[in-house]
């Protein structure tokens, strides 16, 4: 309504020329859900909670490093029965890939094979950005489904995700890991409608030939039949070099088959007792502890574990004897507790019980020290250790004896690194042996890697490109080789749930050859970018539009918005993500009385707009046709 002037004099009116403009939302956002080293901003718990993140440094400095794995040397065992992808082993443990490392011997991991920080190396390494992270544990915890679930609805209150990456799903039974995977896609086709979800096959590093089952035909069957043209699964998994061989040493062996390890590495050097001696430290016991014992002048303490400490993997408490070395600058005397028995040695048990304390000598100097060292019960000792003894109030260390102290901590350490050279540099089997280590965490899920790429396409080509025939970076193979005819199952099934193949092709690489949603038999959302183009096109004017919420239901208001929606649809065309040679064969928006609403419409405050859209395709067959015709000269 014009305003109503009562002064005289000259008023300014603008009026707007153009209607509101959409803004297109992003499309390769995704969110992960798994474990984590620790999950802290300063001095908050960010454990449950979505955090957005840029790159992989950001990624450490909020949820830190990589788990810690521990390998088993183990005779190659039968096939586990029952299989854990039958109905009959549904609850058991999931079949994770074991590594040989000769005829007769393989290699598993013992720990919880945590894989989300490998996961997120593959995703920034593939393309990846901005995405949200959720830690549901940290390296300890069990993988527990309800608590994936409970993380899932948690991205209900975050507008921005666009993709859903579980990659921990494949450590969960086949019980659990049904729930999670119907849960994801419920999140992304049902609640919120706006995200598309990348499902890992798990067991999928077995040939579907396995004779453990057929991990595809497995997945197919437990995600049920809602809502899957909201997401795709990929075949099989992938041989990464995210680590590498210098990445692991024997101390990522088990404690249990760290005896084993040495037989190993002695078989190969039987004539050389240098080495041997070398190979020996492996698993030997560790010294721990302050190494300075405070005792009153004259008087006596009980030697606490806190003073100085043994422990070994394998050894109980009574096995771990201490040796006392080096006494000449000793001002006192270590004694059975209670008594005046001078000890020259004791146990961890022992000294655990309190069974060991130190007595000064009043007439000795505040100030001493002795050597001590331990060995287990297969004869392994640890290096010469100093232990301080300070008596009296504000006795304090020399500086020379504080060098001293430092200078063994770093020959300790120095000491592993060295051992771990050594024996790179003269055995071949523990080369072999890291190599498996780091083969063993490299054969990864690929629904990571996918993510990644599907933010490198977007980015470069738009979400209306096809995320296939496109390489896979920091990948050497897939675990299992598909060929054409083993692709057209995988491809097109009676089922109509697709999966698409990752394939290795000469002198190619390896490439993702395959763009369907689970969805494989609706001509509507058979294919991902048609999928995800829509998902974009509808959240944008869905965001651009509740501008006009409570604006006058009138025809004004209709061609705003007839125009707002044109022109970007306009732009997504003229960016070729959609198909027609001009605008009009390309989209259509119909709004107004008669045409979408009724005059009952427009009553009840109910504003109709219906928007028409031709999604370009891939070209996913390409048929070339070859005839010879008749000489014409």
């Amino acid at each position: 309504m014009a305003s109503q002037y009562k002064t005289p004099g000259v008023y300014i009116v603008e009026k707007d020329a153009f209607p509101n403009s959409v803004v297109e939302v992003a499309t390769a956002v995704p969110a992960f859900i798994g474990h984590t080293e620790t999950a802290m901003n300063g001095s908050g718990s960010l454990h449950d909670t979505p955090t957005r993140l840029t790159s992989l440094a950001e990624f450490q400095a909020v949820f830190g490093s990589a788990p810690t794995p521990l390998f088993e040397i183990k005779p190659t065992a039968a096939l586990p029965n029952p299989s854990p992808l039958s109905d009959a082993g549904a609850d058991s443990a999931p079949a994770l890939p074991p590594v040989p490392i000769s005829s007769t011997q393989d290699l598993i991991q013992s720990n919880p094979a945590y894989c989300l920080y490998g996961a997120m190396r593959l995703f920034f390494e593939n393309g990846g950005g901005p995405c949200y992270v959720t830690s549901i544990g940290g390296y300890g915890d069990p993988f527990d489904a309800d608590r994936m679930i409970a993380a899932i609805t948690g991205l209900e209150k975050e507008a921005e995700p666009t993709l859903l990456v579980i990659p921990e799903t494949t450590r969960l039974s086949r019980a659990d890991a049904k729930r999670v995977l119907q849960a994801m896609l419920a999140h992304c086709g049902d609640r919120m409608r706006d995200r598309f979800a990348i499902l890992d096959i798990s067991s999928g590093h077995l040939p579907q030939s396995s004779a453990l089952g057929d991990p595809v035909a497995t997945f197919r069957n437990d995600i049920g039949n809602n809502w899957l043209g909201f997401g795709a699964g990929y075949y099989p998994w992938l041989n990464t070099t995210i680590w590498q061989d210098r990445d692991f040493t024997f101390e990522n062996i088990s404690p249990a088959s760290h005896a084993e390890l040495r037989k190993l590495l002695i078989a190969e050097h039987e004539d050389n007792a240098a080495f041997i001696a070398e190979i020996n430290k492996i698993g030997a016991p560790e010294l721990v502890g302050d190494f300075t014992i405070t005792v009153p002048l004259g008087g006596q303490v009980i030697v606490s574990a806190a003073d100085i400490s043994a422990t070994d993997e394998i050894s109980t408490a009574a096995d771990l004897r201490f040796e006392i070395l080096d006494t000449g600058q000793m001002p006192g005397a270590l004694v059975a507790t209670g008594t005046d028995t001078a000890l020259t040695s004791f146990t961890q048990q022992e000294l655990e019980a309190g069974a060991v304390s130190f007595v000064h000598d009043k007439d000795a100097a505040t100030t001493g020290q002795f050597a001590v060292i331990v060995t287990d019960k297969d004869g392994l000792a640890t290096l010469l250790r100093t232990v301080l003894v300070l008596a009296g109030e504000g006795a304090a260390p020399t500086s020379e004896m504080q060098g001293k102290l430092r200078g063994e901590i770093s020959a300790s350490v120095m000491s592993q690194q060295m051992l771990d050279k050594t024996l790179r540099g003269m055995s071949r089997a523990y080369v072999k042996i890291t190599g498996a280590m780091a083969a063993a965490l490299n054969i990864m899920p690929p629904a990571a890697a996918m993510a990644g790429l599907y933010t490198m396409v977007d980015n470069s080509r738009g979400v209306w490109k096809a995320p296939a025939n496109v390489s896979v970076n920091a990948v050497t193979s897939p675990t299992v080789t598909i060929n054409h005819e083993q692709q057209e199952d995988l491809n097109v099934t009676t089922t109509g749930k697709s999966i698409n193949a990752i394939r290795s092709f000469v002198g190619e690489g390896t490439l993702v050859w395959g763009a369907r949603t689970l969805d494989g038999n609706s001509l509507d959302w058979r294919y991902v970018p048609v999928r995800r183009t829509m998902i974009m096109i509808e959240q944008s004017i869905r965001l651009a539009v509740k501008a006009y919420v409570f604006e006058p239901n009138d025809a004004s208001t209709w061609l705003t918005i007839r125009a707002m929606i044109e022109n970007f649809l306009t732009g997504v065309w003229k960016q070729g993500g959609l198909a027609g040679a001009v605008p009009a064969e390309a989209f259509g928006v119909q709004v107004g009385l008669g045409e979408t609403m009724t005059p009952e419409d427009i009553i009840e405050g109910t504003l109709r707009v219906t928007v028409l859209v031709a999604v370009t395709r891939p070209a996913e067959f390409i048929e070339i046709t070859f005839q010879q015709q008749m000489q014409r000269s």
